[in-house]
This record gives C-alpha cells, sequence and structure tokens, in this order.
C-alpha cells in the first residue's frame, strides 16, 4: 500500500505519524516544495511515478481544486482533510470531479467517529423534546498551532482558506449529524483579538432547525483556555457533552447533580485513524458522505453572507 500525503503542516505531520505508527509497513511520501528528506517528493510528476493507493490532502484548502484534479487522473482513494476547500464554489469542483470519474473521497470530519460524541447522540432520546442547544469550542491559535508559527499557518490567511468558520468547522458538521438538517442561521464574526492574522478570530452563530429550535455555536482562536463542549436543555432533564475530557453527562433531577454516563480515554490520533481505517477498507464512492461535506461548505457560505449583511439566512 503506498500513501501520499499532500502539505505538511500541523495536519499532514500528524497523518504522517499516525501512519508511521499503525502502518509501519506501508510505502510513504509527502509532496511539499520544500524538499527535507528521501520521503519528500516536489514535483507532480513524481505523484505519477509513485502511484499513490491513498492520498490525504492536508494543503491550504484554496490550493485543492489543481491537486484533486490532478489525482483524478490516477487510481487513488483521496482523504481531504476539512473542510474541502476555501469556498463553496472550489467544494462544488472537486465533489463534480469525484463523482464523474468515481472517485473514492472522504472529507476528515472524524468527530463522527468519538465515543463519548457517538454515545452523547445516542442518549439524546432520554430528555425528550429539546428546548435549545449551546455549543463551544475554542482555543488560543498559538498553542493550537504551536508546532509552526502561527501566523504562516492555514488558520491565520485569508487568501489559504482560514478562519475560526473554516477551522472549526466540526462543530457544524456534528451538529447537523445529531440534531438534523440546520434550517436558517445568523452569524456575527469578529477579529477580536491582537493576534497577528487577517481573519475572523470569533464567531457567535444562531442556528434555527425547522421546528424553530434554537442552536447556539461559539467559535474562537484567542481565549487561553481550551474548550469543547455542547449542552442541551430538554423537557425532562439536560444532557452535555465535554469534549476536553471525552465524557458525557445527564442531569439526575431527583439529587439535583450531573451525573457522569461513560468516561472515554480515547484521543484524537485514534479518531484519525479511525477515518484513515474506513477510507482504506472503501471499495466503492460513498456518495452520502461527500454530499454531507458539501453540504457543509454551502452552510459555511451562508454562515458569512450573515455576518456581512446582519441578517438571518435560509440554509434550506
Amino acid at each position: 500500500m503506498k500513501v501520499l500525503i499532500v502539505g505538511y503542516g500541523s495536519s499532514g505531520q500528524r497523518y504522517f505519524k499516525i501512519l508511521k505508527k499503525n502502518y509501519p509497513f506501508y510505502a510513504l511520501k509527502v509532496f511539499s516544495f520544500t524538499k527535507k528528506n528521501k520521503n519528500f517528493i516536489k514535483q507532480f510528476k513524481e505523484i505519477k511515478k509513485f502511484n499513490p493507493d491513498l492520498t490525504i490532502l492536508c494543503n491550504a484548502p484554496s490550493k485543492r481544486v489543481l491537486i484533486f484534479k490532478y489525482l483524478s487522473k490516477l487510481k487513488t482513494k483521496v482523504l481531504i482533510e476539512k473542510p474541502i476547500a476555501s469556498n463553496l464554489n472550489d467544494s462544488k469542483k472537486i465533489y463534480r470531479i469525484a463523482i464523474q470519474k468515481k472517485i473514492i473521497t472522504a472529507v476528515a470530519y472524524n468527530m463522527r467517529f468519538l465515543s463519548s460524541l457517538i454515545l452523547f447522540k445516542k442518549k439524546l432520546k432520554c430528555i425528550g423534546q429539546i428546548n435549545f442547544v449551546r455549543c463551544e469550542v475554542g482555543q488560543y491559535l498559538p498553542n493550537w498551532r504551536k508546532f509552526i508559527k502561527y501566523e504562516n499557518s492555514v488558520s491565520s490567511l485569508k487568501k489559504l482558506g482560514g478562519g475560526v468558520i473554516n477551522e472549526l468547522s466540526h462543530e457544524i458538521d456534528y451538529l447537523q449529524w445529531i440534531f438534523g438538517k440546520l434550517h436558517s442561521v445568523f452569524c456575527d464574526s469578529q477579529k477580536r483579538s491582537q493576534l497577528n492574522i487577517n481573519v475572523e478570530d470569533t464567531a457567535n452563530i444562531l442556528f434555527l432547525l425547522k421546528n424553530k429550535t434554537p442552536i447556539n455555536l461559539s467559535l474562537d482562536f484567542c481565549r487561553r483556555d481550551r474548550v469543547r463542549q455542547c449542552y442541551v436543555s430538554g423537557k425532562k432533564t439536560s444532557l452535555k457533552w465535554d469534549g476536553i475530557q471525552n465524557k458525557v453527562y445527564l442531569f439526575d433531577k431527583s439529587i439535583s447533580k450531573w451525573k457522569v454516563l461513560e468516561y472515554y480515554k480515547q484521543s484524537t490520533e485514534n479518531t484519525v485513524f479511525l477515518q484513515l481505517k474506513k477510507i482504506l477498507l472503501m471499495k466503492k464512492v460513498d456518495y452520502k458522505s461527500i454530499k454531507s461535506a458539501l453540504s457543509i461548505a454551502s452552510i459555511i457560505k451562508k454562515i458569512k453572507i450573515s455576518s456581512k449583511t446582519k441578517k438571518f439566512i435560509k440554509i434550506i
């Protein structure tokens, strides 16, 4: 099995490490314009010569259409680090190529493989009709991108497809996966910090489901602590997910205390490995999966339109 990683930022390095650890017998190459060692290549003709069975796109979202078009001429599966691309038009181009050429393609929204989040989804039936949802994710960008200069990372630069909305779109994906189709959205996004970036570092988003159930989502790059959580108020009781601790809580009304339902010792790297394992085993195009990822790109566009117009925007 031959695997090619395109791009060697934080995501590329993570995939390289996971592949080396779990599949040491695989032939592994990295496509990067800075040639560092025997594992690195930097010309398109070298990709063709290597002829990978799986290619993982970790390069800047703004530069993915070109490389995907080239890969469509080869017989390679493709795993794309989220989001598909930096904008909806490019995302649609990649989607169309994948469908027309029947390329086995997946987008790495790997939080769907997180055991605690899977349990959280299952336990929603215990709390009754949902009143509202509050979801939050954030951390300090320089700490997140500590192995590279954060100013030069994809997260920090508009031309590369950065910004907190694109970079933390895992939350948008899992909210739609758990609660169903998002119907409309209002967003306020800003650059609030003193970070040396030219993109938004905070976004406060209000989604409404078709039945008007509100979902509040807060994204940021500038808080000094680290948080990833989701709280749901139901008619019967409340449910809470802590993505940092990998715990799921149910509020016990009889004692007025939170009860831990389960605690999982699962790393982010494990969810990445599970996503890798799934695409390696895939034998045909998963149209539903790639269409779901395309819908996230569409939602991101509506979020950004709302932030500019300061209006509620219909999603579906």
